[in-house]
């Protein structure tokens, strides 16, 4: 069977796969509007052009936060795509008792969510493929796990189909991790221009 172009008809020539495509990418459109994904994105590139990483991560729920790059530590992949993040944050009682099933939570947290809500306590999140932290993950291909960072307590144990962390590198240089800023050029002048 010929298309309209003379050349022989392939599978996105269907009507039906049209179709398909038009109602998935119209959903995607939607979900992304409705979504913190504007807001977010702007400090996105911020830290991309300034600092040379960024990092955005992405829940199954559509929601999205910029992570400081001071709070993730990334590793790559034998091919140079990064696979393991781990981050170690700060949140308050109260953001704690939202974010992690009050059970799991230690009581000093609990007591402070009560008393004193606004104390912060640290936590981490590592994210890595499940091959590389066995018994974690189930059936996903990536492990995650949060954990209370001063009793080494785990909150929640689970896992996720793709890498939910998005890291941008704007340059890098053959063996580094981390992204190099454009203002790296531009050091030269900034140093000069202090000691003026």
């Amino acid at each position: 069977m010929l298309f309209r172009s003379g050349r022989p008809a392939g599978p996105y020539d269907s009507l039906d796969v049209l179709e398909w495509t038009e109602e998935v990418s119209m959903r995607i459109w939607q979900a992304f509007c409705s979504s913190n994904f504007h807001p977010r994105v702007n400090e996105f590139y911020l830290d991309y052009g300034t600092i040379g990483t960024a990092v955005l991560y992405f829940d199954e729920g559509f929601a999205f936060d910029v992570l400081p790059i001071w709070e993730c530590y990334i590793d790559e992949d034998a091919w140079g795509a990064v696979d393991t993040l781990f981050r170690k944050f700060r949140l308050t009682a109260r953001q704690a008792v939202q974010k992690f099933d009050a059970g799991n939570l230690t009581e000093d947290v609990r007591t402070a969510s009560e008393k004193t809500p606004d104390r912060e306590f640290e936590f981490i999140h590592a994210v890595c493929p499940s091959r590389d932290l066995p018994g974690s993950g189930g059936s996903h291909p990536f492990a995650s796990v949060w954990l209370d960072s001063a009793s080494g307590k785990v909150l929640d144990e689970s896992g996720y189909w793709e890498f939910p962390y998005m890291v941008a590198r704007w340059m890098k240089c053959s063996g580094e991790v981390y992204g190099r800023s454009p203002a790296i050029e531009a050091m030269p002048d900034i140093k000069n221009l202090h000691s003026m």
